[in-house]
């Protein structure tokens, strides 16, 4: 996928405090706000909100919600957090990437690098770099997914992220941020909903992430 992000703002070195691929999205309408920040959570799945991150994550989830609209349907207003411990790994295939387990909620600390990815439905996932000084504290992990049939719909929560293959974080030549090279086969539940037809049971949304490229 290729955007431009010319009016994107670089924010230096990111350094603001905070307190393409497949994609299968799998099994079970509604219709989104068409925002995506909110504020407050819901069960335990905490919304963006400018009093709590970074503008640096906020610009880029704007120029980004913008440049790539969802395909599949109206983007969904939660903003989905999770925040992964420590540094990055390397191994002969990868030489930057998390994996492990992910925790709802994110850590504080400053901003350094920040990596963005898209899925075939136009998903987003911002994934910041967090540190004290030279030492990587971790990283927060934002998931922006867009309204799917009966699976994914305004007010039905998404949980449980996991990413069994890692995510894989790259620099980029043509765009002001980095990438995320791969995020193969993320998974999230899309928890039971009780709708006026009856009830949803909860079902599996599979979700891969590729890199996005600049103009």
């Amino acid at each position: 996928m290729k955007i431009s992000l010319k009016n994107i703002i670089v924010f230096g070195a990111l350094t603001a405090l905070v307190s393409c691929g497949g994609d299968n999205k799998s099994s079970s309408s509604g219709s989104g706000s068409g925002t995506i920040y909110s504020s407050g959570t819901s069960n335990g799945s905490t919304t963006i909100n400018s009093a709590s991150n970074p503008e640096a994550v906020n610009s880029l989830f704007s120029q980004l919600s913008s440049a790539l609209p969802c395909s599949s349907g109206q983007r969904i207003s939660n903003v989905l957090q999770y925040s992964i411990q420590g540094g990055t790994s390397s191994s002969y295939y990868s030489t930057n990437k998390l994996s492990g387990s992910f925790r709802p909620g994110t850590i504080a600390g400053n901003v350094g690098q920040l990596y963005m990815g898209t899925s075939t439905f136009n998903d987003l996932m911002i994934v910041a770099e967090i540190t004290n000084g030279n030492t990587v504290l971790g990283h927060n992990v934002y998931v922006s997914m867009c309204a799917y049939q009966n699976l994914i719909f305004e007010g039905r929560t998404l949980s449980n992220f996991q990413a069994p293959y890692g995510i894989v974080l790259s620099k980029s030549t043509s765009c002001p941020y980095g990438v995320i090279s791969s995020a193969k086969e993320t998974y999230m539940q899309a928890d039971p909903y009780q709708s006026q037809y009856g009830q949803i049971y909860a079902a599996p949304v599979v979700t891969t992430f590729y890199n996005i490229q600049c103009n």
